[in-house]
């Protein structure tokens, strides 16, 4: 019977283990640490490299819409990560729409990027686990819910995030009308799967993109 047990326990161990390869707290890899963080109520996940060299907390100011400037930087950052990632890595963006986000912060007297602030992952699985019971049997009567964590981001190996990450900063170039509330205080990108799996097309029309992108974003907010 004792045998028994710990064969399901360990069953169950390894799918978990199979389905997502870090847990929250504080994961090292070879040449980087990060600090992983889980808002059980958003389902979302945030990983930080504890050695950015800016480590100072700042707040995300309300902002009017500028999207266009903003917009030239996801595109760039969307070929850095389509660079770093396998085949089956994007073909299963394509099928997830595991779209993710990134807080960047500015070194306002060079005019460059001096850091990735954090990285922002979805986990439904984690999200609808998360639940009450009551609002988890409400979930199950309209939606299918995911048996395991089914996104790339949070099985990716750290060295490649931190390669990614490392690219962000040294080759995004920031757009010449970029305000000054961008160059002092923090800011988010929205990736979306589209300009991801889509980066290498040579003769992209960034304003059909942009029409997609924004579609996409507000079909992910009702999710």
């Amino acid at each position: 019977m004792k045998q028994t047990i710990l064969l399901v326990v360990t069953l169950l161990l390894s799918s978990v283990l199979f389905a997502q390869k870090y847990q929250p707290g504080i994961v090292k890899a070879k040449n980087v640490t990060y600090e992983i963080k889980e808002d059980k109520k958003l389902g979302i996940w945030t990983y930080r490299n504890i050695n950015n060299p800016d480590t100072t907390t700042k707040e995300i100011p309300k902002r009017n819409a500028m999207f266009t400037s903003k917009f030239s930087v996801s595109i760039q950052i969307a070929r850095i990560v389509h660079d770093h990632l396998l085949p089956e890595e994007l073909a299963l963006l394509a099928q997830t729409f595991d779209s993710f986000s990134v807080c960047l912060r500015v070194d306002r007297d060079k005019y460059k990027l001096l850091q990735v602030v954090h990285f922002s992952f979805r986990n439904r699985y984690a999200f609808y686990q998360n639940l009450s019971p009551k609002h988890r049997r409400i979930a199950e009567e309209t939606l299918e819910l995911p048996d395991k964590y089914e996104g790339v981001w949070l099985n990716l190996p750290l060295e490649r995030l931190h390669e990614i990450e490392k690219d962000i900063v040294d080759k995004v170039k920031l757009p010449e009308d970029l305000k000054e509330t961008y160059l002092v205080d923090d800011f988010e990108i929205w990736l979306s799967t589209d300009n991801i799996c889509n980066a290498t097309e040579e003769n992209q029309n960034r304003e059909e993109t942009e029409e997609k992108c924004l579609k996409r974003t507000v079909e992910e907010g009702k999710k």
